[in-house]
């Protein structure tokens, strides 16, 4: 292993110092005004197409996706990239059908949708749940991965990059709110772009005569996107049944994704926001896979897991191309953190914080929030060492298996809330506490007993498949909802007719032939990739 450090040349610093000169001054412009809790959490609700469309593809390519996805790469060809196109199909559903769902609801925060729908206890659970995950899991898991490649680049000690990256995150995260947030994020979606374009196009020289050399001299399997049903990582039921259960729960109902979703000017902004993000996510994932791809081949099968992308970085790059890649990485952790900060202080602020001070003025909610994210901060970082302890399988996997333990109940019940009106508060509320119990005996389980691989249905719900888990789990979450809501009492709920659901859209959208055509273009190129490379 050997550190950037000592070989970075004056071009290298100047790009790091200039993406990081660039992001703090954009972030803390925002944060001259005085903010109400709308201009704060919502930027106002003056987001535009671009702003949403490329802050939500920077939020949904974090550090444990830069690196987990070089690693499957090196591991298993293109399969993990299927994950990122059917996620293109589902923004296409959240800015045609639920954008302007949400939007009508006028609501701040996407747990309390479920409040208006279900009433204040699944709010309050799908909140606390939120923030849980965000900080406890993803937070830290992220941090220990990226302090981990920075030290692999950079020879920093954890302790300097998490404080680093925290105090620079934060400081125009909690300053300036949302609109930091989101033109913070088209600034860092920019740099990964040029980050991974540099890395593949020096890589492929690397490897041989190009790409069309590159394909030619690999084995056939690794560019199959659907693999058998009993592949370790990405079979193809779990990539259809699972995944888009997944993808659901983090696209269209997590805070942290929909934070800019809810701050837009209109449906027809919010619309196209989602289909630039779906546009982008296609481009970007062959990018991030091929890394990876590439560091086993020109390493003949040597180099595998999550030490590939670090290893392409460090063996390869020459001066003046390392900085921009190394801003890259910096660009994908700082946007994670930004995000995680704000969809925090979010929830507990307007969720949680104004439930208990009900005659709180902007002021002091926003305070509150800015109070909250500094706590979660310091919280995640002191959490640390403990994913380091206990963390396996590799950083994309480990992700996809916390989520596959808390995204189905949370899917099931938006599900059921927005297409289903006889989905009641019973059935939610039953469907939620199960199949979160579930999920936590599950994560408990994998810690306290080990992987004998025997097989059987005990080893399944303890260590089996976490795209085959989600989907048996969001089944199950599903029918207990369904049951419990045609068992329950009338009268038990908050009437559905009264709230904003697919049904009580307008049955004609205001269309846009662009929107259209680039719709149809997204569509087009998944189903043609995945029959091409099936």
């Amino acid at each position: 292993m050997r550190s950037l450090l000592g070989a970075l040349s004056a071009k290298d610093f100047i790009a790091i110092a200039g993406y990081f000169a660039v992001v703090m001054s954009v972030g803390l412009f925002f944060s001259r005004k005085k903010k109400t809790t709308t201009d704060y959490f919502l930027a106002g609700r003056s987001l535009g197409w671009i702003g949403i469309g490329t802050s939500i593809f920077s939020a949904s390519i974090s550090i444990e996706h830069l690196v987990g996805y070089a690693a499957a790469g090196s591991t298993s060809g293109l399969a993990v990239a299927a994950l990122e196109l059917i996620a293109s199909l589902v923004l296409l559903l959240l800015g045609w059908k639920l954008a302007p769902i949400f939007l009508q609801a006028n609501v701040n925060t996407m747990p309390e949708f479920l409040e208006q729908r279900f009433g204040s206890s699944l709010r309050l659970t799908v909140s606390a749940v939120s923030i849980a995950f965000h900080t406890l899991t993803k937070f830290c898991l992220m941090l220990h991965i990226g302090t981990s490649l920075l030290k692999y680049l950079l020879n920093w000690d954890a302790t300097t990059s998490a404080a680093l990256l925290v105090i620079a995150a934060a400081a125009y995260t909690l300053l300036g709110g949302m609109k930091s947030v989101v033109y913070t994020n088209f600034i860092q979606a920019g740099a990964l772009i040029v980050g991974s374009l540099a890395l593949a196009r020096i890589g492929l020289r690397e490897a041989g005569a190009g790409f069309r050399h590159f394909f030619n001299t690999t084995p056939a399997d690794i560019w199959t996107m659907i693999r058998p049903i009993d592949h370790p990582e990405f079979p193809w039921t779990g990539v259809l049944f699972g995944a888009p259960i997944l993808a659901f729960w983090f696209l269209c109902t997590d805070q942290y994704m929909m934070q800019r979703v809810l701050g837009a000017k209109s449906s027809a902004q919010a619309r196209r926001g989602a289909i630039l993000a779906a546009l982008l996510k296609i481009a970007a994932v062959f990018l991030l896979v091929l890394p990876g791809m590439l560091a086993f081949k020109i390493s003949g099968g040597n180099m595998s897991g999550d030490g590939s992308y670090g290893w392409m970085v460090t063996t390869f790059l020459p001066k003046g191309i390392r900085g921009a890649v190394i801003a890259g990485v910096f660009a994908v952790l700082m946007s994670s953190l930004s995000n995680t900060f704000h969809a925090g202080a979010t929830l507990f602020s307007l969720d949680i914080f104004r439930k208990l001070q009900p005659r709180a003025g902007d002021k002091v909610l926003v305070n509150s929030g800015r109070l909250a994210a500094g706590f979660l901060a310091i919280l995640g970082i002191a959490w640390i060492p403990i994913i380091g302890l206990h963390g396996s399988g590799g950083a994309l996997m480990q992700l996809l298996n916390v989520q596959a333990a808390i995204a189905p109940p949370i899917a099931a019940v938006f599900l059921a809330g927005l297409f289903w009106k006889r989905a009641d508060r019973t059935g939610a509320f039953a469907s939620l506490v199960v199949g979160l119990s579930l999920g936590g005996l599950r994560l408990i389980l994998q810690a306290a007993t080990d992987n004998t691989s025997s097989g059987g249905l005990w080893n399944f719900f303890v260590f089996g498949n976490p795209l085959h888990f989600a989907a048996i789990h969001f089944a199950l979450c599903f029918a207990i909802l369904v049951f419990a809501s045609r068992g329950a009492k009338r009268g038990t709920q908050p009437q559905a007719d009264n709230v904003a659901t697919a049904s009580s859209l307008p049955q004609r959208t205001e269309l846009n032939k662009l929107d259209l055509v680039a719709s149809a273009i997204v569509v087009a190129v998944v189903v043609g990739l995945l029959l091409l490379l099936r």
